[in-house]
């Protein structure tokens, strides 16, 4: 799904390109391995590839976090179930960014976009337990708290909801 370019105060969330793969899993670390979803194994290759599909996926908005001062900075994307009318959205920063509000504003933007764009309802995010940051992240964003969880990859987890 095309996403326009989305300008907060931090941050602007941009649509990915090809020549920023390389940054993309070079960023990511054993922090981002153990909170995400994220495949170790993943190379530059694959991650082109996947980066020139987006546009064309009409059930993902997936958008590069970028800064002024550092640049790229992290990845968020919001998954959308159009039958169910939710979305979950998942994201990282790469270690330089963090604990700066670039993420929590990156959310409060992707999910503001995608709530406009009444492609569903409400939007949730599954946070490993432990994960306390990415929690701030989410309560700072207007998300809730609503359950708990099995993930098939991370785990046990907290289930957060924002919207209906």
């Amino acid at each position: 799904m095309q996403v326009d370019v989305l300008a907060g105060d931090l941050v602007e969330l941009r649509p990915w390109r090809v020549e920023d793969a390389s940054w993309y899993v070079e960023a990511r670390d054993p922090s981002i391995y153990r909170w995400t979803t994220e495949d170790p194994e993943l190379t530059i290759e694959a991650a082109a590839r996947a980066i020139s599909g987006i546009a064309e996926n009409e059930s993902v908005a997936a958008c590069a976090i970028w800064s002024d001062e550092l640049g790229l900075v992290g990845n968020i994307a919001v998954e959308i179930d159009v039958d169910g009318r939710v979305g979950e959205v998942s994201y990282f920063l790469g270690a330089a960014a963090r604990g700066r509000g670039f993420a929590t504003e990156a959310v409060e933007l992707a999910c503001a976009w995608v709530l406009a764009q009444e492609f569903v309802d409400s939007i949730r995010a599954e946070v490993a337990h432990g994960n306390r940051p990415s929690e701030r992240v989410l309560e700072r964003a207007g998300f809730t708290r609503v359950g708990e969880a099995e993930h098939p990859t991370l785990g046990p987890s907290s289930v957060w909801q924002r919207g209906d």
